[in-house]
């Protein structure tokens, strides 16, 4: 099934926004919310003005919760700094239709250093990597994981995947809200002085990204904040 025929355009509200304490930045579309189609601007929900910018092409239809950015044009940036040797956590909503090369989901905006997480096959190193993980940070971390296969989680449906990072020593993926991490790689890491969507700092790449939502924490999440949130959201996104 295409993309564009499981995105969820019901404008109905959560029963609750899931873990919101420790926030340092969170942009969500929809009514009320962030962004209702109208400018670039993302306002920041938790009022640190750790605004989203869209850049690009891209698309929204009112009522909708969600932006549909454009295939290797739409992006978004921001100045969200998550230094390496501190806890933080990313949460991000988004939908991605992909079954061949790769899309930069998260990185950085900044040509000083290049960091991203990609979907897809990115690299020939690993057969079956579904997760690509790299950060360049006076010297560079380059991991892949999980194994789960190339497309298994860009096949179209809206999922809420979780990234936290214990002060550069445990690196942890999570996707909708299980209840252990898919991924966990130990004396690693992944930073960015500058929180994007879509791109990394040399380019746009992504084969059509829908986002619902962006999260930034001050903290690592726990297994339950993970769960809970993903429980307490998920039915803005047809789940």
């Amino acid at each position: 099934m295409s993309l564009k025929k499981r995105l969820f355009t019901s404008s109905a509200a959560a029963a609750s926004d899931g873990y919101t304490d420790n926030l340092t930045s969170w942009v969500q579309v929809g009514t009320g919310k962030s962004w209702e189609g109208s400018g670039t601007s993302m306002t920041d929900l938790s009022s640190n003005t750790n605004n989203f910018t869209l850049q690009g092409a891209y698309s929204y239809s009112s009522g909708n919760n969600y932006v549909s950015l454009t295939a290797n044009s739409g992006n978004m940036v921001s100045s969200v700094n998550l230094p390496r040797n501190t806890n933080y956590s990313v949460l991000i909503w988004y939908n991605l239709s992909m079954s061949s090369s790769y899309s930069f989901l998260l990185g950085g905006n900044d040509a000083s250093y290049i960091n991203y997480i990609t979907l897809g096959n990115v690299t020939s190193a690993r057969s079956n990597e579904s997760i690509g993980t790299y950060s360049d940070y006076g010297g560079t971390d380059y991991d892949y994981a999980p194994l789960n296969g190339h497309y298994a989680y860009s096949d179209g449906t809206w999922r809420m995947f979780v990234l936290t990072n214990a002060a550069g020593s445990d690196l942890r993926f999570y996707m909708n809200g299980g209840s252990t991490h898919i991924s966990s790689l130990a004396n690693s890491f992944w930073s960015t002085p500058s929180l994007s969507v879509g791109r990394y700092s040399s380019g746009i790449v992504h084969a059509g990204l829908a986002v619902g939502q962006i999260r930034a924490y001050s903290v690592v999440l726990t297994v339950q904040q993970v769960i809970d949130t993903y429980n307490a959201t998920k039915g803005l996104y047809g789940l």
